[in-house]
């Protein structure tokens, strides 16, 4: 649309002759040149200047009602702009912020799993002394007992061993004792061969009395006035 508002530029001076030039007429070239050349500002002050001077120039009322068409599609277009630059800034934020908080949520996980995986570690080296004891135990418990076993099986086998040489030795003296001859039991109570003869003799006697008299007794017939006791 500018290359066309160019064109028309051109197409007015063109027409245009030294013996038609006014104020409004050099106003409108200068703003023209102006326009041209970007300087869109000055050219719509030298606009308002040469309408000060020429009312009514149809050239200047035009070229400014263009001016300010396209100072309007500019401002729409850096209204436009700007919004869309808000639009990426906000975004541009927006996804700074996701970036930001799932960075925080990838922290924040990892610091868990780093803490899970201390716990599992801590937990299992707990268990792993706790069974490293358990087994020493095991083993101290077992060589005590084996120990005791040894101790135990080491002192029946002494008392045993003991008993058999008691045994053994008892025996010994059995078989080495011989009976004492009649001579060495009388020896033995102070008595004398002929003592003892005399005793024998005695005791014999008295039996036989006593069988004697019992033989007597018997012979006689019971009294039966008397009770029989």
């Amino acid at each position: 649309m500018k290359k066309l508002f160019i064109a028309i530029l051109f197409l007015f001076l063109g027409q245009l002759t030294l013996a038609q030039t006014s104020a409004g007429e050099l106003a409108f070239h200068k703003a023209a040149n102006q326009y041209i050349q970007g300087n869109s500002s000055q050219a719509k002050q030298t606009v308002y200047q040469g309408l000060k001077e020429d009312p009514d120039n149809k050239k200047l009322r035009d070229l400014l009602k263009r001016l300010e068409e396209q100072n309007q599609q500019n401002q729409q277009q850096k209204q436009e702009q700007e919004k869309q630059e808000e639009q990426e800034k906000q975004e541009k934020q927006e996804q700074e912020q996701q970036q930001d908080q799932q960075q925080n949520q990838d922290q924040q996980n990892q610091q868990q799993d780093q803490e899970q995986q201390q716990d599992q570690e801590g937990q299992d080296q707990q268990e792993k002394q706790e069974q490293q004891q358990e087994e020493e135990q095991g083993q101290k418990d077992q060589q005590e007992q084996q120990q005791q076993e040894k101790e135990q099986g080491e002192q029946d086998q002494q008392e045993q061993q003991q008993e058999n040489e008691q045994e053994a030795a008892q025996k010994g003296e059995e078989e080495n004792q011989q009976p004492l001859s009649t001579s060495e039991e009388l020896e033995k109570i102070n008595m004398t061969e002929e003592k003892a003869k005399m005793i024998l003799d005695a005791m014999k006697n008295s039996e036989v009395q006593y069988i004697q008299q019992n033989k007597r007794k018997s012979k006689q017939k019971a009294d039966p006035k008397k009770p029989d006791w």
